[in-house]
C-alpha cells in the first residue's frame, strides 16, 4: 500500500513535466553530437517504468495470491503496451501525458485502498486485528456475527454471497480493481473510505496547483550564448556615443 501511495503521488508529480523533462534530455543529446546519449536517455527511462511495474506487480501478487492471473494480466498487458509504443510512433495516437497520469493515478487510488481492506481481512482471519473472526466479534442470539449497523465496530458491514459468490468471476474482478469483496468487515470499509477520502483529497488538491515553470537550464544554448554578445554590442554602442570626439576635445 505504501508503494503504491508513492507511485500515486510520483505519477501527479511526473505527469506535469515529464514531457519537457524528456524534450530536455533529448535536446541535450542531440547537442552533445552523440547517438550513444540519446540512447542511454531512452534506456534508462524504459528501465525505471519496468523496475516500478515490477514492483508493482510483486505486491499485487503477494497481496491477492493468484499468481497465474497476475503473470497472464502483465503478459496482456505488456502486449497492449507494445501495440500503444507502436502507433505512438507512427503518430497514430497523440497522448497527452498530463491527463493520462491524472486518471491512472485516480484508478490507483481506489487500487491502493483495496489492496488495504484486503490486507485488513487477512489480519483480520489471523487474529492480530479485532474482526467477525476474533472473540470482539458482536453476535446474535443464534451465535453469528451480526450484519449492518448492528456489527459496529468488529462485525460485517454488509453480506452479499448470495448474489455475488465469492469465487465466482465477477467477485474476482470487482476485488482486483475497486477491492469490493461479497462479504466486508466494518474495519475494512473504514479503511477503505479514509484511504480514498484523504488520499484522494490530497491528489486532487496536487492537480490544482499550477505546473512548474521551466528552469533556465531548459533555454537552448545557442540562445544562451547569443546573449553576451547583443549585451557587449549594445554596451558598445552607448559608450561610443557617450564619449566625446576628438574635434570636441580640442
Amino acid at each position: 500500500v505504501g508503494m503504491v501511495t508513492w507511485m500515486i503521488f510520483w505519477m501527479r508529480k511526473a505527469g506535469r513535466t515529464m514531457k519537457a523533462t524528456l524534450q530536455g534530455g533529448v535536446d541535450r543529446a542531440l547537442e552533445a553530437g552523440t547517438v550513444w546519449a540519446l540512447v542511454l536517455v531512452g534506456f534508462v527511462s524504459v528501465a525505471r517504468e519496468g523496475v516500478e511495474t515490477t514492483l508493482l506487480l510483486w505486491s499485487m501478487v503477494q497481496s491477492f495470491g493468484d499468481a497465474p492471473s497476475a503473470i497472464l494480466g502483465a503478459a496482456l498487458g505488456l502486449v497492449v503496451a507494445v501495440l500503444a509504443g507502436w502507433l505512438l510512433a507512427r503518430g497514430a495516437v497523440r497522448l497527452d501525458l498530463s491527463r493520462f497520469f491524472t486518471w491512472t493515478g485516480g484508478f490507483l487510488v481506489v487500487i491502493a485502498a483495496g489492496v488495504l481492506a484486503y490486507a485488513l481481512s487477512d489480519l483480520q482471519e489471523a487474529g492480530v486485528v479485532p474482526g467477525p473472526f476474533t472473540a470482539a466479534a458482536p453476535l446474535d442470539a443464534a451465535g453469528s456475527v451480526l450484519v449492518g449497523w448492528g456489527g459496529l465496530p468488529f462485525g460485517w458491514a454488509f453480506d452479499v454471497t448470495a448474489v455475488i459468490r465469492p469465487d465466482s468471476a465477477l467477485a474476482v474482478l470487482l476485488q482486483a480493481t475497486v477491492g469490493f469483496m461479497p462479504r466486508m468487515s466494518w474495519l475494512q470499509v473504514i479503511a477503505w473510505v479514509l484511504y480514498i477520502a484523504i488520499v484522494g483529497t490530497l491528489f486532487v488538491r496536487g492537480l490544482r496547483r499550477p505546473a512548474p515553470r521551466p528552469t533556465s537550464s531548459s533555454v537552448p544554448a545557442s540562445s544562451s550564448s547569443a546573449m553576451p554578445v547583443t549585451t557587449e554590442s549594445a554596451a558598445t554602442r552607448a559608450a561610443s556615443t557617450a564619449s566625446p570626439t576628438p574635434e570636441g576635445a580640442s
